[in-house]
């Protein structure tokens, strides 16, 4: 792995341990090489060839929904400073 992505055997146990993110680079070259796509290869589908999963689906609903109350929060404590200081 570590030749076809031209970097050192030690390089890529760090990858693989999590120590260190490889960069976009040697991400799309691992999925070049092995064919899938680099969602999969980064855990983000199930499905070797893309395809959000299920799971990642639900999580980025919720992201999105804990955005959109946390908009809402911040612009009521804003309101409320506004009328402390009047």
């Amino acid at each position: 792995m570590a030749e076809i992505l031209g970097i050192t055997a030690a390089t890529v146990s760090r990858y693989e341990n999590l120590k260190i993110s490889p960069p976009e680079e040697a991400i799309y070259a691992a999925a070049s090489y092995f064919n899938v796509s680099s969602d999969y290869l980064l855990g983000l589908t199930d499905n070797i060839h893309g395809d959000i999963s299920e799971d990642w689906k639900d999580k980025i609903h919720e992201y999105q929904k804990l955005s959109e109350e946390l908009k809402i929060l911040k612009e009521k404590i804003d309101s409320i400073r506004d009328i402390i200081k009047s």
